[in-house]
C-alpha cells in the first residue's frame, strides 16, 4: 500500500481509539480529504498548506492560509503547534534505529501487531534508562 493510499486508514484508525485531538502532518498530508477526515474525527489539521494553495476549498485550510499571510510561516509554526511535529518525527526515528525500519510481516493486522510489539519494548528500553536500571 502507498503512503499516499495510507493516509485516510491513519485519521479513520486512529479515530476509533479515542478521541482526536488533532493531526500534525506535513504538507504532503495537504489536501480537502485530510482536512474533511480530521475534522470528522473531531478533530483538527495542522498542516503546512502547500506552496501553491489556493482558498475555497476547506475552511479549517483557509484559516491557516490566512493566518500564515498574518504572522508569516515561522510565528504560525509556533502558534498552531506545528513545531511539535518534530517531537513526534524524532520519535519515530529513535524507533526506527533501534527496533529496525522495516517490517517483516506482510497482513496489516501483522504489521500492526509488530508495531506495537516494537513500540512496547522500546518503550520498556526507554523506562529503564530513565530510572537507572540500564
Amino acid at each position: 500500500m502507498s503512503p499516499a493510499a495510507r493516509r485516510p486508514y491513519l485519521v479513520g484508525d486512529a479515530a476509533t481509539r479515542g478521541p482526536l485531538a488533532g493531526v500534525l502532518a506535513d504538507r504532503a498530508y495537504d489536501s480537502r480529504g485530510m482536512w474533511q477526515r480530521a475534522r470528522r474525527a473531531g478533530g483538527r489539521l495542522v498542516c503546512i498548506p502547500k506552496n501553491r494553495a489556493v482558498r475555497g476549498r476547506d475552511p479549517d485550510r483557509d484559516v491557516a492560509l490566512d493566518q500564515i499571510g498574518r504572522i508569516g510561516e515561522p510565528a504560525w509554526r509556533e502558534r498552531s503547534g506545528y513545531g511539535d511535529r518534530s517531537h513526534v518525527e524524532g520519535g519515530f526515528s529513535a524507533l526506527k534505529r533501534t527496533t529496525g525500519d522495516r517490517a517483516l510481516a506482510r497482513s496489516m493486522a501483522g504489521i500492526t501487531g509488530e508495531v506495537i510489539a516494537r513500540v512496547m519494548l522500546y518503550n520498556t528500553w526507554r523506562a529503564r534508562e530513565l530510572v537507572g536500571a540500564g
